[in-house]
């Protein structure tokens, strides 16, 4: 099947590389590296209390672009200086 479609092999262990260093890049430029990670799990659980949400607020589907919004809520409560590219960067 592979052969008959073309498909070329790949390197797993590349990908998965490549993947790990965009993510550690994205963590060192990102505004969200000063904030504890229980601070932000503590702000994201309080978002969810409340809700008509019978689940923990960790087994609640999150889109993506929810959470950005969370984030950047996150950021101006603590008074956070961010760009445009910063918030753009939060979907990546």
């Amino acid at each position: 099947l592979i052969r008959f479609h073309s498909i070329e092999p790949w390197s797993a262990r590349d990908l998965v590389k490549d993947n790990l260093r965009k993510q550690g890049d994205l963590a060192r430029r990102s505004p969200l590296h000063s904030i504890p990670v229980e601070d932000g799990l503590s702000f994201i659980g309080e978002r969810f209390k409340g809700s008509s949400q019978v689940r923990p607020w960790f087994q609640v589907k999150l889109a993506r672009v929810e959470f950005v919004e969370i984030c950047v809520e996150l950021l101006n409560t603590r008074g956070m200086i961010y760009s445009p590219r910063d918030r753009e960067e939060l979907f990546q």
